[in-house]
């Protein structure tokens, strides 16, 4: 059935009768599925024990047909026509879905079950409170005793329209974006799931996407909700099941002249089994759940990575009957032979997990796919993929903070800021020779990982070149910061850092890796307040970044924040502030409100804010951030205590003194409880204590 999710002009229908005032909603229930007979289904257990939807919807009949204005036919299916209504009384467009077949002002009579499917189905949307599902405002009759439910009329773009504006090329649609938009649809699944629901229909055609970036799961008609007896039988025709699985080029001729549509043994009409599980193609109704699901995503991953639907070559027109054939026989072909482009190896992992014939070999859990696309927008090592030292290794290079924490945990600045910043060591040497240790292992892991690794394609080398290449420079710096190897001498930051970006061609084997090098390296001499050398670094790798990835993808993200930072820090004030606006609006859509690098954007932009003199907005912001790095990363972790250092400054310079001492202590405590009483942050927190009091 068409979606209600396009706003084209339609011909001129009749208008359809729309709510009045004849009877109610269960007398006229009662008389079409018999008495007793009421819309029951609950979700969970919130509510259970509310009156039934008739029994509440009793007295609908008191509204009028004037509410709803009729401005055309959107779309309709087997059982349902999508109306355009204007609704009088709240001034908004909707869409309403009216069942076909049933009333006196559409024919003849709906059958009992049909009803009961369209109701199931209302019920199931209404109760699904997520953004990613359409809401249901209204369940009622008109006076012909037609059944209708309204629901918000989306404006947007069916799913196929994105993959095909990702495979042009369009400038909007990379297909890093297009990942963030599956991975919203993972999440409003994992929701259903976890409220035993199962759509059994996930398909591009029911996806859809927002001018502003809402993603909605669309048509729940044919979804299971755990505990209830299933109301459709969703097993193809017997003559469609017991078709030989052997493919000639008569039959298959034949199939795609016929262009015959699937049909379920409960009459369901099914387009294209392209998106059906094995399971279901087969049959085997009882193993369908959650795991199935996962397949259809799967299935919608491989159409975004190749190009092509499932089981259908390009260009070929292939009747329903044929594809459902070919999912009965095997898997299609592998993404890496049909992709126009390079696949990552890592997303082919993942679409081959989801699609894996046997629902136990793949993801336990939408929550699990989620993961994976998320570990792959962000950098991180993807389960599905083949793991060992090698992977870990690659992934640790490729974070572009690894680098920068590990000479931050080696390394202790002296205070007062120099450029030439000497290295303390002492009680650091044990963590120091950790480390080395530590590098060393995995440079020889990854070698023999490495021999096992003969289907890894060019890119995974070049990776491994790059990791290799960086593990032995870290190596050598480690071995320098050994007491013994400097015979006592300070090793200065400075000088490292000159050392690597002298080296950095060198070390990096593509393109890629070179940019995230040139990243940290750029932040450490931030950091240390050599603003010139930091420059070249931050800019040119901010330019790589979004050119080789995208200005979406959360690397080219972090690295227009990098550039934000050395803005801010050589009191370019104005130019960091649109830079900090951007990368927040944009992590935000792309990473979610509560990433801590959307939260870390947020402290960005209020520190530029304070810069301007704009106090109420960095006030507003600061305070954002400190609570939001409470809820996700906790009191003790290190960016929490640095927003409660930056508001207990604001504070105490806006004379807010006994607001200021409060977070000012509240830092000190946390410090001193995880670091120590004489780590330097811990004694940053009594030096900015101290000058509290003095200020008073």
């Amino acid at each position: 059935m068409t979606d209600p999710n396009t706003d084209d002009s339609s011909p001129e229908l009749p208008s359809p009768e729309l709510p009045s005032v004849e009877s109610t909603f269960r007398e006229n229930l009662s008389r079409t599925l018999g008495e007793g007979a009421e819309p029951t289904l609950q979700l969970g257990d919130e509510g259970a024990s509310a009156l039934s939807s008739a029994t509440r919807l009793e007295g609908l009949a008191t509204k009028t047909h004037e509410r709803y204005v009729f401005k055309g036919e959107l779309g309709r299916g087997g059982m349902g026509a999508v109306l355009k209504v204007f609704d009088t009384d709240l001034r908004r467009t909707l869409a309403m879905k009216v069942i076909l077949g049933q009333g006196s002002g559409a024919g003849s009579a709906a059958e009992p079950v049909s009803l009961a499917r369209f109701l199931e189905e209302a019920q199931v949307s209404g109760q699904l409170e997520h953004p990613g599902v359409v809401p249901v405002h209204e369940l009622g009759l008109d006076p012909a005793g037609n059944v209708y439910f309204t629901m918000r009329l989306v404006r947007g773009r069916e799913l196929k329209e994105i993959f095909e504006l990702v495979h042009a090329g369009d400038e909007d649609w990379s297909l890093t974006r297009a990942l963030g938009v599956l991975l919203k649809v993972c999440e409003a699944m994992a929701y259903a799931h976890d409220k035993g629901v199962v759509h059994r229909d996930l398909k591009p055609a029911n996806i859809m996407v927002g001018k502003y970036g809402e993603v909605y799961v669309m048509d729940w008609g044919l979804a299971r909700v755990e505990g209830r007896d299933d109301s459709h039988d969703l097993r193809p025709e017997p003559s469609i099941a017991s078709l030989s699985q052997v493919r000639t080029d008569r039959r298959e001729s034949r199939d795609g002249e016929i262009d015959s549509p699937i049909v379920t043994m409960d009459g369901t009409v099914v387009g294209t089994p392209a998106y059906m599980p094995p399971e279901q193609a087969r049959g085997e109704i009882e193993r369908v759940g959650p795991r199935s699901d996962v397949y259809s995503l799967g299935a919608i991953l491989y159409q975004l990575l190749t190009g092509c639907v499932p089981f259908v070559p390009p260009g070929a027109r292939v009747s329903a009957r044929t594809i459902l054939m070919r999912v009965l026989e095997g898997p299609p072909k592998p993404v890496h032979e049909l992709a126009q482009e390079s696949v990552s190896v890592e997303l082919e992992a993942i679409c081959d997990k989801a699609m894996a014939r046997d629902p136990a070999q793949r993801y336990a859990d939408m929550g699990g796919l989620a993961n994976d696309l998320r570990a792959f927008l962000e950098n991180r090592v993807v389960q599905a993929h083949r793991t060992g030292a090698l992977v870990e290794l690659k992934k640790w290079v490729q974070r572009n903070r690894g680098l920068a924490a590990s000479l931050a945990a080696l390394v202790l600045l002296s205070v007062g800021g120099s450029s030439s910043a000497a290295v303390v060591f002492g009680a650091k040497n044990e963590e120091i020779r950790t480390a080395r240790d530590a590098a060393l292992a995995a440079k020889e892991l990854s070698a023999a990982a490495a021999l096992n690794e003969s289907r890894l394609r060019t890119a995974a080398d070049e990776a491994r070149a790059a990791s290799e290449g960086v593990t032995d420079f870290l190596v050598r710096q480690f071995e320098a910061l050994e007491p013994e190897a400097t015979r006592g001498q300070p090793v200065q930051v400075s000088e490292l850092l000159d050392r690597a970006t002298e080296a950095l061609e060198g070390l990096a084997a593509s393109p890629r890796e070179a940019a995230r090098l040139r990243s940290v390296l750029g932040v450490a001499y931030l950091s240390l307040g050599l603003h010139d050398k930091a420059e070249p670094l931050v800019e040119r790798a901010w330019r790589d970044q979004e050119a080789l990835l995208g200005s979406d993808h959360p690397v080219a993200l972090a690295a227009r924040v990098d550039r934000a930072a050395l803005y801010l820090a050589q009191g370019r004030h104005a130019q960091a502030e649109p830079l900090c606006v951007q990368a927040l609006e944009r992590q935000r859509e792309v990473l979610g409100e509560d990433h801590p690098s959307t939260i870390a954007s947020l402290n960005n932009l209020a520190t530029v804010y304070l810069e301007l003199g704009r106090t109420t907005e960095a006030v507003a912001l600061y305070v954002e951030a400190l609570e939001k790095r409470r809820e996700v990363l906790g009191e003790e972790h290190p960016d929490t205590l640095i927003s409660l250092g930056n508001l207990g400054a604001l504070y105490e310079s806006q004379g807010r003194y006994a607001e200021a001492e409060r977070l000012q202590l509240q830092a000190l405590e946390t410090r001193r409880r995880v670091l120590g009483e004489d780590h330097p942050h811990t004694l940053t927190s009594l030096n900015s204590l101290a000058g509290l009091y003095a200020d008073q």
